[in-house]
């Protein structure tokens, strides 16, 4: 039965939900509605959103396969836990 992932994955989908209220709030601060328009703080906040949204699928099918092969649970864990834990650092060096 599969029980790591999920939890990680909601807290990722969690996360990337913050990201995407970021995003909104940046265009309706600039009042654009395509595009970033040459403004960086709204460019900034597009490109945190969409490098969550590309490499996150991929590290949690990562994640449900290690799963799905009988890794051990704190290998698991410790991989999810680094994910969380880079993908909060992501926005703050970015």
């Amino acid at each position: 039965m599969v029980s790591v992932t999920p939890v990680y994955a909601g807290l990722l989908a969690v996360f990337l939900m913050i990201l995407s209220v970021s995003v909104g709030a940046a265009r309706g601060k600039t009042g654009i509605v395509l595009g970033h328009g040459e403004h960086t703080g709204l460019h900034l906040a597009i490109r945190r959103f969409g490098n969550q949204a590309e490499y996150v699928p991929l590290a949690l099918v990562v994640l449900l396969m290690m799963e799905l092969r009988g890794m051990p649970e704190v290998w698991l864990h410790a991989f999810g836990a680094a994910l969380i834990g880079l993908r909060l650092l992501h926005p703050l060096v970015l």
